[in-house]
């Protein structure tokens, strides 16, 4: 329909049409004419949700979006190209605004808190993931601007601070946490000191604590009923039982805790987690979800934990519906066949680096409920595909991790091929072969992801066989990066198939050139081209050719909101000009930094992304 067409159509029609698409749609049609531009400005105001989590906006598209928008209740966006001057548009037009989310903050002072507290007195829930800015700013400028928020934002009930930066003091929650707000009910922040968390737990068991003062002398006094909590999620130095314990008996209504620590060095024996600070998970009643997470980063383990603390949660947590475990290198096969004998309502099974797991834990699943819906095993060594073959006796599962690993084949994928309501299947590393896929593509799995990163016996005639049955109508995001039996034969079998990826990666894949790029540009599928493709992983593939970059430049990949490359020095062409330059994609965020696909990883680390 042409210009004149839309001149003709009643505004009520208009506003109809227009109200059918989503919000990039939208973005994307008002600079076609004036008529769609003055229309998508009336739509846009009444917009009570605003999702723009997956492209960085600038502020003068974040100002257009909101400005006059008295209706939305809900915004998340993504805030790597924001900073404070951006602030002022959290202000009081957003007094509507009941969940905010405000992710990748790189570049946002703790200015960010005042203004929120300020302006956004009604949120209920609010999200934050920023980098520490020590260099610029000073301790008590956090500390002030944190308990200004808090005391602005009287409603929270869901609350999520995740700091990130090398520069963090950790002890800045110390003296804020006493002003986070009453109504609290999930909580979660990153990162803060075992000593924080102790207090934390110890002040949200009190009834009331009023003339609370800070370390500064600033007195408040606060009203704290803080046995609302009811989900905690902390990152802190030290999981041990004196946290356990302070944590157990102060939040009698917890359903779920997730505690992940990072220690630098190993801990001293008597100051970690045992059997006892297991045991004590008894006393929390209602708890259904418990993750205990020790980082590898530095080689750290729970020692003291062994089989004995597992039968002795085992037993006190009988109604657990989640259990995620990381760290546990004395723990054997015979405590975790507990967990999953004993907690008869078990959905969610995830262990990490367990050295001693082996196929023996999954032996007599029939005996259970057989109710498990996800299941991560990762860098488990000892797993086969004996295990995987245990597992598809789960008729539910959805989904399966297993990551790292190596010793599944083959023969797993027979059984697999057999579970009808599986999604996702993460396959890194393990020693499968296009036989494996072969099996996998005549099954009836409705996957919607699937990663084959690592496999490195797979080559182009298993991606035909995976392709070849029903998964091709499902699959939405494939990684086959690590692969050398991967070349430009892959990629245009799956232009071929006509698939919907909206994320792929292919990473590390020097036999993919230019060749492959071009046919993912070009593909057509019943004479529609293609514009699903929105994140696309080409880090260190040497293959390419600065021709890329006129594959890369619109009209081809229009959606394309995400793309990992390589050194700029491989890309640069034209001189000096950069592809970020050429391609004319103005969403488009492009990383040199070899992040994993969307920068979830590393955002941290850029200085632009």
């Amino acid at each position: 329909m042409g210009k004149n067409g839309f001149a003709s159509l009643p505004s009520e029609v208009m506003e109809e049409i227009l109200r059918k698409l989503d919000l990039e749609s939208l973005c994307s049609a008002a600079p076609a004419c004036k008529l769609l531009r003055s229309s998508v400005s009336q739509i846009l105001p009444k917009f009570d949700s605003i999702n723009l989590s997956d492209i960085g906006v600038g502020k003068d598209v974040l100002s257009y979006l909101l400005c006059g928008n008295r209706s939305v209740q809900s915004l998340t966006v993504n805030c790597s190209r924001l900073d404070d001057s951006s602030i002022d548009l959290f202000n009081s037009s957003l007094l509507s605004l009941k969940e905010l989310v405000l992710l990748k903050c790189s570049n946002f002072s703790p200015k960010i808190f005042v203004a929120l507290g300020q302006h956004c007195s009604n949120l209920r829930s609010l999200s934050l993931e920023l980098i520490y800015q020590g260099e610029f700013e000073t301790y008590e400028g956090y500390e002030f601007s944190l308990r200004k928020m808090f005391e602005g934002c009287p409603y929270l009930e869901s609350l999520s601070i995740t700091f990130e930066g090398p520069e963090f003091d950790p002890h800045i929650f110390e003296a804020t946490a006493v002003f986070i707000p009453t109504m609290v009910k999930v909580l979660h922040l990153c990162h803060v000191t075992e000593k924080c968390a102790k207090q934390l737990a110890h002040k949200c068991g009190a009834q009331r604590i009023a003339e609370t003062s800070t370390p500064s002398g600033i007195p408040c006094s606060v009203g704290v009923s803080c046995q609302t909590i009811q989900s905690l999620s902390l990152v802190v130095d030290h999981i041990t039982d004196e946290l356990l314990t302070s944590i157990t008996q102060n939040l009698g209504l917890l359903i779920k805790l997730d505690l992940r620590d990072e220690p630098l060095e190993e801990q001293l024996l008597r100051h970690d987690l045992t059997n006892r600070g297991l045991q004590s998970l008894g006393s929390c009643n209602h708890l259904s979800h418990l993750s205990l997470v020790r980082s590898r980063v530095n080689s750290t383990f729970f020692r003291r934990v062994n089989d004995m603390g597992i039968f002795l949660m085992a037993e006190a947590c009988r109604n657990m519906e989640s259990i995620k475990l990381g760290g546990f290198i004395r723990v054997t096969d015979a405590g975790f066949s507990a967990l999953i004998h004993t907690c008869k309502n078990l959905k969610t099974f995830e262990l990490y680096n367990t050295f001693h797991l082996s196929d023996l834990a999954f032996l007599g699943l029939l005996d259970t409920s057989l109710s498990l819906v996800s299941v991560r095993l990762i860098l488990c060594k000892l797993i086969t595909s004996e295990s995987v073959n245990h597992l598809a006796l789960c008729e539910n599962l959805e989904l399966l991790d297993l990551n790292g690993c190596k010793s599944v084949a083959d023969y797993g994928m027979r059984a697999i091929s057999s579970l009808q309501k599986l999604n996702t299947l993460y396959l890194s590393g393990a020693d499968i072969t296009d036989t494996g896929l072969n099996y996998l593509g005549e099954g009836k799995l409705p996957l919607a992801s699937l990663s084959l990163r690592g496999c490195k016996r797979v080559t182009d005639k298993g991606i035909a066989f995976l392709l070849g049955g029903s998964i091709k109508k499902t699959l939405k995001a494939l990684d086959l990066g690590y692969i050398p039996g991967i070349s430009d034969k892959a990629i245009k079998t799956l232009t071929e198939f006509g698939l919907e990826i909206v994320d792929l990666c292919i990473r590390n894949c020097y036999s993919v050139t230019d060749i492959s790029i071009a046919a993912l540009a070009n593909t057509t599928h019943n004479g529609l081209a293609r514009k699903a493709l929105k994140r696309l992983d080409l880090y260190n593939c040497v293959g390419l050719s600065a021709v890329l970059s006129h594959w890369l430049s619109k009209p081809y990949f229009p959606h394309l909101r995400w793309l990992g490359l390589g050194p700029a020095s491989l890309f640069t062409v034209h001189g000096s000009r950069k592809l970020g330059e050429i391609t004319g994609h103005t969403n488009l965020t492009i990383c040199r930094e070899g992040c994993e696909i969307g920068c979830r990883d590393r955002w941290q680390f850029h200085e632009n992304l």
